[in-house]
């Protein structure tokens, strides 16, 4: 057996939270989940109905934990994102954006959440 080489060069926040995502500023907002998170990216499963394209600039909008401490401290974003994949050959969609703002570095510089080490 193998051992797949990890290539990112973030740790990663994985976690299941809410996201909205549309294609107009003032447009009708479709709901996805998030399971990965990056400072610079997003991974999100989306409904069958509404399935961006990749290369196409979407609006994003979701919070994030920036701690686990019991003020449960949340950051937001809601700014443009780039569909840089989809995947559909798993039966739930999955899209991963590239956020066109970096998230707070507090993230991964002050923050008790559990993150994947990445090489």
């Amino acid at each position: 057996m193998t051992q797949q080489v990890e290539r990112r060069r973030e740790n990663r926040l994985r976690f299941s939270w809410p996201i909205w995502y549309g294609f107009e500023e003032n447009g009708e907002f479709t709901q996805g989940q998030i399971f990965d998170l990056s400072r610079h990216g997003v991974s999100l499963t989306v409904p069958n109905n509404n399935i961006p394209q990749v290369g196409e600039h979407i609006i994003a909008r979701f919070s994030y934990p920036l701690s686990q401490r019991p003020d449960f401290t949340m950051g937001n974003y809601f700014q443009w994102a780039q569909v840089i994949r989809i995947d559909t050959n798993s039966g739930t969609p999955k899209a991963v954006l590239k956020l066109n703002q970096p998230l707070d570095t507090q993230i991964h510089q002050e923050s008790d959440m559990p993150l994947s080490q990445t090489a």
